[in-house]
């Protein structure tokens, strides 16, 4: 097997998208591994015929294409933008290729990027990934993961082919750890096909609830006496089923099929009940995931419902495996890498950097329960025991240093020197991890100008 890392980033050997490429060229160990500067213009490429054609001939060498890109103004840089449209315009260049798309970013803003990256694949008929959003520190976190583990991190995304080995897996974190799939309804046979195939694809067991069945009775009737009380003053199987299994569950699975651009009455009736729990993220340290028989090509929302409403509970978003446009139904092979990526995430207490949804869920929560804290004082003192509460503004030592700063660079020699170091800077921090190459000098900044 062999992976081509495509380093997009305009910065070259200079940026911290290199960076990422450097760790997973040697963290995979894959042994035809390599990477390729491609942040040129798309002008350039036209200019240097040969050198797209020499890209080109690689792409189709390469088992899986990666994708590592910073993103700029809420999407990935114009370059790549000019690159993939000339990717596409190849025949049947990326037909059937397995292409991951991983962004570097540590502001958050990639939810755009990776539902445009997906949408164009799907036009280009390749097979993309389950996609990655790491911000700029979680290098730090995946560079004290073992190898093996990143290396699986990369064979369940990119949907590597069955013949690749499987890495090991991380042992469980507990014997009674088990997997929690909220059904919409068991009686809908396409639904319960896929979930069953799930199940029998996981190694750690799997339980499933019918959100069908009588014990709940209704959707939020907007009391509101919950917030004194904490109890939902409904009398149904809602609260039972949030202490017996959602609370119990290592890992929670929506798995439903879309009907009006949305999943059941239903089922959003039995979400909108979670708010007897209050603003906690009670979901905190368990994984979630979204599975469904319907095609999400065009329904965005619905991913991006489940994986902000996810993330305001505190749960790590593990992914989507849906039915798009002109996918085999039973391609077992591709649910086979979806089910091990799940697995993997709750094994080994992975998480990856959230979204613009997921920041912005949290931080809205944050501020409405320190906002109304006299009304939902239940729950300001669960944020506060937990430490939930984040403002920079209230730590002192922060302000204080930050002002310093502030002011030392409002020199003009200073602040000229500072933005010339920055790049190399950021770089220099993943030599203690054996994650770089010799840095580069000043002099050796990359040319995309040719």
């Amino acid at each position: 097997m062999s992976i081509l890392l495509l380093c997009t980033s305009p910065g070259g050997q200079n940026s911290i998208t290199w960076q990422y490429c450097r760790f997973f060229e040697r963290a995979l160990g894959v042994d035809n591994c390599s990477i390729e500067l491609v942040g040129r213009e798309p002008e350039a490429w036209q200019k240097n015929r040969n050198d797209f054609t020499t890209l080109v001939a690689k792409i189709k060498a390469a088992s899986a294409v990666v994708f590592v890109s910073p993103v700029f103004q809420l999407m990935l840089p114009a370059q790549v933008l000019g690159l993939l449209g000339l990717l596409r315009a190849e025949a049947k260049l990326l037909v059937g290729k397995p292409v991951l798309l991983v962004t570097v970013s540590f502001h958050h803003f990639d939810n755009l990027a990776h539902d445009w990256f997906s949408r164009s694949l799907a036009d280009a008929k390749s097979v993309p990934g389950l996609g990655l959003a790491l911000g700029l520190f979680d290098l730090f976190d995946l560079a004290k993961r073992r190898a093996a583990e990143a290396a699986f991190l990369f064979w369940a995304a990119t949907g590597a082919p069955s013949t690749v080995p499987l890495p090991q897996l991380p042992a469980a974190s507990a014997n009674d750890d088990f997997i929690l799939c909220l059904v919409d309804d068991m009686a809908n046979p396409r639904v319960m096909h896929l979930v069953e195939a799930l199940a029998g694809q996981l190694q750690l067991p799997v339980r499933q609830y019918d959100l069908a069945s009588p014990g709940l009775s209704s959707g939020c009737r907007a009391c509101l006496t919950c917030l004194g009380s904490g109890v939902c003053r409904i009398p149904d199987a809602v609260a039972k089923v949030h202490s017996t299994l959602i609370d119990q569950a290592a890992a929670i699975v929506w798995c439903g099929e879309v009907e009006n651009h949305f999943f059941s009455t239903r089922f959003k009736a039995f979400l909108d009940r979670w708010f007897f729990r209050g603003l906690q993220p009670i979901l905190r340290g368990k994984v979630s995931a979204l599975l469904t028989p319907s095609s999400l090509d065009d329904e965005p929302e619905v991913r991006q419902y489940f994986e902000a409403f996810s993330a305001s509970l505190g749960a790590r978003w593990a992914g989507v495996w849906d039915e798009p446009k002109g996918r085999d139904a039973k391609n077992a092979d591709g649910l086979a890498h979806f089910a091990a990526h799940l697995e993997w995430m709750v094994r080994s207490g992975a998480a990856y950097g959230d979204n613009f949804l997921a920041l912005a869920s949290h931080k809205i929560k944050r501020d409405a329960v320190f906002a109304l804290q006299t009304v939902l004082w239940r729950w300001h003192e669960w944020y506060r025991r937990n430490g939930l509460y984040d403002f920079p503004g209230q730590r002192w030592f922060d302000r204080l240093k930050n002002g310093i700063v502030s002011c030392l660079l409002r020199i003009p020699a200073l602040r000229r020197r500072q933005a010339a170091r920055l790049r190399l800077d950021l770089g220099r921090g993943f030599k203690t991890a054996g994650l770089s190459q010799t840095a580069a000098s000043d002099d050796e900044v990359t040319d995309w100008s040719r």
